[in-house]
């Protein structure tokens, strides 16, 4: 039985003049002008004055995407102190690591302090970018996010395939939560799961939406159950 698990909040642009913008085009944007840290902290807070809206549920996952510099000096646990804990979530937050940044920035301390505030780390996009097995051992996320490039190679492309099925074994072997993105096909979706993989993600299941139009998507979903 499928059942929803979790949210990722995405940052959507929308221009007067061109309309929306694509993610792939405003966030380098918006890193050349050092402005990610800014806009991670509006969707921090503006996720947390929307908590109502999730399941009241110490089990659901809320993923919010951080870029590594975030964690340097303490800045991120300073944000989630002034804009997440004083709202009281019961949600489970998971705070999602993008390895195209450095993660350098990211040292077991900082790792150490998540885990103290009950605050899961994922690696978004795993296998690409600066992937490294040595940062499973310094960071020890709870959870690993495959990239959807090797999501697609599903029935495809059999070397890809192949770094699919090793990287579903390493996690599981080191106890780490797995999460498949960019599942679009019943074929996709039955791979991945006959491959152990814990959650999917993406179209096959929901398009990007609203917050505000989940609780009736999930009232829905729940209706067909």
């Amino acid at each position: 039985m499928q059942r929803c698990v979790g949210v990722e909040i995405l940052l959507r642009w929308h221009n007067p003049r061109v309309g929306w913008v694509e993610p792939d085009v405003f966030i380098p944007i918006a890193e050349t002008q050092n402005l990610i840290i800014p806009l991670t902290r509006y969707v921090i807070s503006e996720t947390a004055q929307k908590l109502h809206l999730f399941p009241k549920d110490s089990d659901f996952q809320i993923g919010i995407n951080v870029a590594a510099p975030h964690f340097k000096n303490g800045r991120l646990l300073k944000d989630l102190h002034q804009h997440w804990f004083s709202c009281h979530p019961i949600q489970q937050l998971t705070v999602e690591l993008t390895e195209r940044d450095a993660l350098h920035d990211v040292n077991y301390e900082v790792r150490s302090d998540l885990g103290n505030h009950q605050i899961k780390l994922a690696i978004d996009d795993f296998g690409t970018g600066n992937s490294s097995l040595s940062w499973l051992e310094k960071l020890r996320p709870d959870v690993l996010k495959i990239d959807r490039s090797f999501t697609s190679s599903v029935g495809i492309d059999s070397v890809n395939a192949t770094v699919t099925d090793i990287i579903i074994s390493l996690a599981n072997r080191l106890n780490i939560i797995t999460v498949a993105e960019g599942v679009e096909t019943l074929e996709q979706e039955s791979y991945l799961r006959n491959h152990g993989v814990d959650v999917l993600q993406e179209f096959y299941y929901a398009r990007p939406m609203p917050v505000e139009a989940f609780p009736a998507w999930l009232a829905s979903q729940e209706a067909t159950e």
